[in-house]
C-alpha cells in the first residue's frame, strides 16, 4: 500500500547564459565523462574581483521564481544577492545554489559555493540525458504515478553529482543548498562520498528553495516548547455516501497518527481528525481556528495530466491549481469533483487558500509525490509544496516519489519522536536519517526530504 500525491505543473522559463562571464585565461578545460555523454565544460571559473561575480549573481537569476513569501522578503527583491547570503554564513558553514542552464548549447548545472570569506567558487556539474519518465496505473492507489527514480538515481551515483562538490565542502559542517530542474527529485542527503558514507551522515544539510528563503530567516526551523499540532489520518474516503471505489484505505495511516498522538499530547496540543470527521468544512474550521504549529496529514492526493480527469469534473485547459491536491473524507462520493466549492472531498491546492497558515510552521505531507511538479529550466518544483510556501508557511516535509506505508510509518513516528525532544525542525529531521540508518541500514530512507 503507497500513498500518492502528484504535485500541479506550472511553466516558467530561465536562461541565465547571458550573465556569465567567461574568461579562459583563467579556467581549465576538461572532458567530462558521464551518463549524459562526454562535452568539455570548465573544470572551475575563477573571478577576479567581487564585482566581476557580481555581474554573474546565480542567486539574483533565480529570485522572481524562487521567492516563497513576499510578505516577509528580506527587504526587496534586488537585494537578495549572494554578498547578503555570505554575511550570514559562518566560517564551518556553505550554500550551494544549483542553476540550471545551458552553456555552448549544452545543459548543465551552475553550482556556485557560497563560503563565509571570499569570492564564491563556481563549479559545473553536466545535467545527465533525461531518463525514461513512465507513468502507470496502479491497483494499490488507483491513481497516477510518474517514475521519477530513474531520473534520482542517474545523479545518485558519485561521478554524475558529487564528485563534482565534494572537494568544496572541506571544513564544512552545516550544508545550505538549493536544486533546481531534476535536482529537485534527487535527495542530496543521500549522496554517498568517497567514503561511502552519506551526507547526512557528516553533515547538518538544510534544504532551501533559494537564497531567497535563507534571507527571509526560513534557515532555521524551531518550535515553542508547547506545540499545536492538527494530525489528518485515517480517513475514511466512503463515508455511507454514495460512491464508488475509487481511493483506498490507508490502514498505516491509522497507525501513524495514533503513535505521534501518543508521543506528543503529554507536552502539546495535539487535535485529530480522522475517519468521516476529516471532511474538507472540518479541516478548513480547525486550521483557521486554531494557530497550529504543525498540520500532518497522512492521505492520498493527486496529480491529473492536464487532459484532465472526466471523473473529476477536470478538462484540459482548466485552472491548474484544480489539478493537484489532497484526498479527505468524502472523496469516492459519485458528486466529488475539484469545483473550488465542491466540498466532497477532492481538497486542491486552490482549495488551500481557504486557510489562514500565517503562524504554520511547517507543513508534513505524509504522501507520495508531494515534492514533484513542474521541473523546466531552474525553477523549483511547481506545485502544491511551493504554492504553500508561498502562501507563509515556513518549512514541509514531502517526497519527491511514491512512498511504502509501513516505512513511512516508522519514519514519522521517528522524526516526532525526536522533533518533541530537539524542538527544531532540522536537527529533528537530520537525526532520522541517522537513527534509522543505524537501525535498519538496508532499508532506503531516502523517499522523505525536507525543504525551507
Amino acid at each position: 500500500m503507497i500513498r500518492n500525491l502528484l504535485c500541479i505543473f506550472l511553466l516558467c522559463s530561465l536562461n541565465a547564459s547571458s550573465q556569465i562571464q567567461w574568461d579562459s585565461t583563467r579556467t581549465t578545460i576538461d572532458t567530462i565523462a558521464s551518463a549524459g555523454g562526454s562535452f568539455s565544460v570548465s573544470s572551475g571559473w575563477t573571478f577576479a574581483t567581487a564585482e566581476e561575480y557580481d555581474e554573474s549573481d546565480f542567486i539574483q537569476a533565480k529570485v522572481d521564481q524562487f521567492y516563497v513569501s513576499v510578505e516577509r522578503r528580506p527587504d526587496s527583491l534586488a537585494s537578495v544577492r549572494w554578498r547578503l547570503v555570505q554575511q550570514r554564513l559562518r566560517a564551518d558553514e556553505v550554500f550551494l545554489d544549483f542553476l540550471f542552464t545551458e552553456f555552448n548549447d549544452q545543459p548543465c548545472y551552475i553550482t556556485s559555493v557560497i563560503r563565509s570569506t571570499g569570492i564564491p567558487q563556481v563549479v559545473v556539474v553536466p545535467a545527465l540525458k533525461d531518463a525514461a519518465r513512465t507513468t502507470a496505473a496502479s491497483a494499490a492507489v488507483r491513481g497516477i504515478e510518474t517514475a521519477n527514480a530513474q531520473v534520482a538515481g542517474s545523479y545518485m551515483s558519485y561521478k554524475n553529482l558529487l564528485a563534482h562538490i565534494e572537494p568544496k565542502l572541506s571544513g564544512a559542517r552545516t550544508i545550505y543548498y538549493s536544486t533546481s530542474n531534476d535536482l529537485n527529485l534527487v535527495n542530496l542527503k543521500f549522496l554517498k562520498g568517497n567514503d561511502g558514507k552519506c551526507l547526512f551522515e557528516k553533515f547538518d544539510l538544510v534544504r532551501l528553495h533559494s537564497g531567497a528563503s535563507f534571507l527571509g530567516n526560513g534557515q532555521r526551523l524551531t518550535f515553542p516548547k508547547r506545540m499545536k499540532v492538527l494530525l489528518v489520518g485515517n480517513v475514511d474516503y466512503n463515508c455511507g455516501e454514495d460512491g464508488e471505489p475509487f481511493w483506498d484505505a490507508l490502514p498505516g495511516s491509522k497507525v501513524e497518527i495514533r503513535n505521534i498522538a501518543g508521543m506528543l499530547r503529554s507536552s502539546h496540543q495535539v487535535d485529530v481528525l480522522d475517519s468521516c470527521r476529516a471532511t474538507e468544512a472540518r479541516f478548513v474550521e480547525a486550521v483557521n481556528k486554531t494557530r497550529y504549529d504543525i498540520v500532518h496529514l497522512a492521505t492520498h492526493g493527486f496529480y491529473f495530466p492536464p487532459g484532465g480527469s472526466q471523473r473529476f469534473g477536470l478538462a484540459a485547459g482548466s485552472y491548474p491549481l484544480l489539478f493537484t491536491g489532497i484526498v479527505l473524507s468524502g472523496a469516492n462520493n459519485k458528486a466529488a469533483t475539484v469545483d473550488f466549492n465542491d466540498e466532497h472531498g477532492m481538497f486542491t491546492t486552490m482549495d488551500f487558500k481557504k486557510l489562514d497558515v500565517r503562524n504554520l510552521r511547517l507543513v508534513v505531507l505524509s504522501t507520495c509525490y508531494s515534492g514533484t511538479g513542474e521541473t523546466e529550466h531552474s525553477s523549483a518544483p511547481f506545485g502544491l509544496t511551493l504554492a504553500l510556501l508561498r502562501q507563509g508557511v515556513q518549512a514541509m516535509v514531502l517526497s519527491n516519489r511514491a512512498i511504502p506505508d509501513q516505512e513511512t510509518t516508522e519514519f514519522m513516528t521517528v522524526f516526532y519522536k525526536n522533533l518533541g525532544k530537539l524542538l527544531d525542525a532540522d536537527a529533528a529531521f537530520n537525526r532520522t536519517l541517522r537513527d534509522l540508518k543505524t537501525a535498519k541500514p538496508n532499508v532506503d530512507w531516502s523517499f522523505m526530504d525536507l525543504v525551507h
